[in-house]
């Protein structure tokens, strides 16, 4: 018998074809498999990526037209805790909520992901009575904290930030949150200043106690960055007053005061004793004090804190807190029905960014 298909039909997924009483079902397509991270719930898939210290690539199905994005800034490391003196805590990121819209796309597109690492905190070493430097920031724009090379404690490092980009440059980025300032290193017996907070605009970091004999003041911490401006550094006191912390620049915080590297990586000392300057990562000054934490990164980083020295001739005791470091500022592209807010940290630090998408028809 020779049967003519007159029509087609579409039933539970599956392609009917159908002639008289007579059916074929052709299986559907298989879906998709979704990339690590996934989840389909429902209409939507949600994609999350955690640090990893390095750009990671999210594929945009086709015809997905924008993303509703969730981004954690990562939080500074603290300052040198030892027997000396006590460093401050780090400042913590900032969460961005919002809409990320894309021009169609019948092929579909890639984006860059970059999730802000924790800034490095200052750890005691060997002898306890001093603290491993941590020269480098947190991944993707953090500060490095401050040092020096006899008796002053090291600041902490300022976090990263997270942030979402249709390229690899810095003004690809159409989502970033801000990471947190480093915590400032302590001067003799007293504490050191605490990072300040990423947000829309970075929150400053704090003054380090003054100096337990004399009341000497401690270093400024370094200010917040704007999302058009960078944070400027935290003034230095005591012997050191003219090498403030390092400002902030694009997508980068700076270091805190107790650092003289040149932007040619040569280690330079000053004839005073104290840090040089330039944006750099943290480095090596010969003076005492709590040194300064970095600043956050961000649209634009937060400066680095100040350096708590001592005056000409003081002692030990007149050692006083380093300035904590700057939070970074935030951006998104399309701000309509965003939020920013300010001090939030997720269980490790580290930063955080969430994509979800609603699944084309």
């Amino acid at each position: 018998m020779v049967l003519r298909w007159r029509k087609a039909l579409i039933a539970g997924g599956a392609a009917v074809a159908a002639t008289g009483s007579l059916y074929v079902s052709v299986p559907a397509a298989r879906a998709q498999t979704l990339p690590a991270g996934c989840v389909e719930t429902g209409a939507r898939v949600t994609c999350r990526y955690a640090f990893t210290g390095s750009a990671q690539q999210f594929m945009v199905p086709p015809k997905v037209t924008f993303l509703i994005v969730d981004l954690i800034g990562a939080a500074g490391g603290h300052g040198c805790r030892d027997s000396i003196g006590i460093g401050g805590d780090g400042g913590k990121g900032a969460q961005l909520k919002g809409y990320v819209i894309l021009p169609p796309n019948p092929t579909g597109r890639v984006v860059d992901v970059y999730v802000g690492g924790k800034g490095g905190a200052a750890e005691t070493s060997i002898n306890g009575r001093s603290c491993n430097p941590v020269l480098n920031g947190g991944y993707n724009g953090g500060g490095g904290g401050g040092f020096t090379a006899f008796g002053g404690n090291a600041g902490g490092a300022g976090g990263g930030a997270s942030d979402i980009r249709t390229g690899r440059a810095l003004a690809d980025r159409v989502a970033v949150a801000a990471g947190g300032g480093g915590g400032a290193g302590g001067g003799f017996q007293v504490y050191g200043g605490e990072g300040g907070n990423g947000g829309a605009s970075g929150h400053p970091g704090s003054t380090g106690q003054a100096s337990s004999e004399g009341g000497f003041p401690g270093g400024h911490g370094g200010q917040g960055a704007t999302p058009a401006a960078p944070g400027a550094g935290g003034i230095s006191s005591g012997q050191c007053a003219g090498q403030p912390g390092f400002p902030g620049i694009l997508g980068h915080g700076g270091a805190g005061a107790g650092v003289v590297y040149p932007s040619d990586g040569r280690v330079v000392f000053t004839e005073s004793g104290c840090g040089g300057r330039g944006p750099a990562p943290g480095g090596l000054g010969t003076g005492g004090g709590g040194t300064g934490g970095g600043g956050g990164g961000g649209v634009y980083g937060g400066g680095g804190g100040g350096w708590g020295d001592k005056p000409n001739g003081g002692t030990i005791f007149k050692q006083a807190g380093g300035g904590g470091g700057g939070g970074g500022s935030s951006f998104i592209d399309n701000p309509n029905g965003s939020t920013i807010t300010s001090g939030v940290a997720t269980d490790d630090g580290n930063g955080r960014v969430t994509i979800t998408y609603n699944i084309p028809r």
